[in-house]
């Protein structure tokens, strides 16, 4: 499915009440609604996702739908996931193995821990673990290695 940019244009335009019904795409291939953000936008995302009418769609989203999932750029690189932060229950911290700095991580998942409302959740995720590499840390782990 293509992005379309209108919901980055309903978030900018102050004056108008977001309509979620022409935004949420069904995933043929699926039962899972889908808004899509545009690849680039002439907004800056800060203010977009900072913004009052951003926090409303994502009321709006969590009293139609059983679980509203949104996926930000990596934290540390854009902001965007900061703001974002407040408005959610679970954040779901994901770091690439063999990739990702141990420092990067700490950091990031510091930033957004300062940033989260107190019941909220983070949760860290190792992505793309090579099995072999892991089978070897967990053989010779007593090792010291």
């Amino acid at each position: 499915l293509p992005p379309d940019g209108s919901f980055a244009q309903a978030l900018a335009d102050e004056t108008a009440t977001v309509e979620l019904s022409g935004m949420v795409k069904p995933d043929p291939q699926s039962d899972v609604g889908l808004i899509l953000a545009s690849a680039s936008t002439e907004f800056p995302t800060d203010q977009l996702v900072g913004s009052p009418a951003f926090a409303a769609v994502l009321d709006r989203l969590a009293s139609h739908f059983d679980a509203v999932i949104l996926d930000t750029p990596p934290i540390g690189a854009v902001v965007d996931g900061l703001y974002i932060a407040p408005l959610v229950d679970a954040i779901l911290y994901v770091v690439r193995s063999g990739s990702t700095r141990q420092s990067e991580a700490r950091a990031g998942i510091a930033s957004v821990s300062s940033v989260k409302r107190e019941d909220a959740v983070v949760l860290a995720v190792l992505n793309q673990q090579d099995s072999a590499d892991a089978t070897y840390r967990r053989q010779y782990a007593g090792y010291g290695y």
